[in-house]
């Protein structure tokens, strides 16, 4: 039977971390594996490894917002694609008054777009 932990299910070997320790110890899983020898597994892993750990430290507030910032311009960049496509390539399919109507229609959108894309005022295009 699998491990789970919170609605992610595992192999019969269990969480990742486990195969590095019975990896390390050289042993093999087995799935149905007592807690206490687990955790004894895992405790002599630790102990075996303790020159080698690095202390968990969180990621500067700097980076933190620059990785916020990356993924808000990705998102911006794929709407605006999304929204400017459709009126770009309805070129030879829809009539040109028609597709001058919906470009005006998008036009503030784009605009208002574009502007937070960048962080000012649009670029003209």
């Amino acid at each position: 039977m699998p491990f789970t932990n919170n609605q992610l299910q595992y192999g019969s070997n269990g969480p990742p971390i486990f195969r590095r320790v019975w990896d390390s110890l050289g042993e093999k899983p087995t799935a149905r594996a007592a807690p206490q020898v687990d955790a004894k597994r895992i405790a002599l892993f630790a102990y075996k490894n303790r020159e080698e750990v690095r202390l968990w430290k969180p990621k500067r507030p700097v980076l933190a917002q620059l990785d916020r910032l990356t993924a808000q311009r990705a998102r911006l960049v794929k709407v605006i694609k999304m929204l400017q496509t459709p009126l770009t390539d309805s070129e030879g399919f829809i009539d040109k008054a028609d597709r001058k109507a919906d470009q005006q229609a998008c036009k503030a959108s784009l605009k208002a777009l574009k502007a937070d894309r960048y962080g000012g005022p649009a670029e003209s295009s």
